[in-house]
């Protein structure tokens, strides 16, 4: 995985969200799930902020299901199952990975990805679908 261009989206995600007045946002659940990995990995024990930031990302994420959700909606429950998968027990794990893959499925990636025709202005926007649907 080409982590420049993960880089790249993710700080031009946040610039655009930091300068919007608006006080939700789909990908605020990937700006959550970013923040408490690093919570996670940046200490020993679990701290009250991390914990606040799990439930907050779980809250954002369960609230914005659709019918068709968005790929921001299926990365932020990617990291919330790679987070789940470094936290918690087994049974709890599985059914955020099976939300995860029902997402997937349900928000057409795996289509798109297997469809021939893309732009070329795309394909950074490609290969990053396709290495985040290979992750969950």
């Amino acid at each position: 995985m080409d982590w420049s261009i993960v880089k790249y989206f993710f700080s031009q995600r946040l610039n655009e969200r930091s300068q919007s007045k608006l006080s939700n946002d789909r990908y605020d659940s990937v700006f959550i799930g970013v923040a408490a990995l690093g919570s996670l990995f940046s200490r020993k024990d679990v701290t009250i902020t991390e914990l606040h930031l799990v439930q907050s990302a779980r809250s954002k994420l369960e609230a914005d299901i659709q019918a068709r959700p968005s790929f921001d909606i299926v990365t932020g429950w990617i990291l919330r199952v790679i987070y789940r998968r470094m936290t918690a027990l087994p049974y709890p794990t599985w059914l955020a990975s099976c939300t995860l893959v029902h997402l997937i499925e349900a928000s057409g990636v795996c289509h798109e990805l297997s469809a021939s025709s893309f732009a070329q202005n795309s394909l950074n926007d490609h290969d990053l679908k396709t290495d985040l649907v290979g992750i969950a």
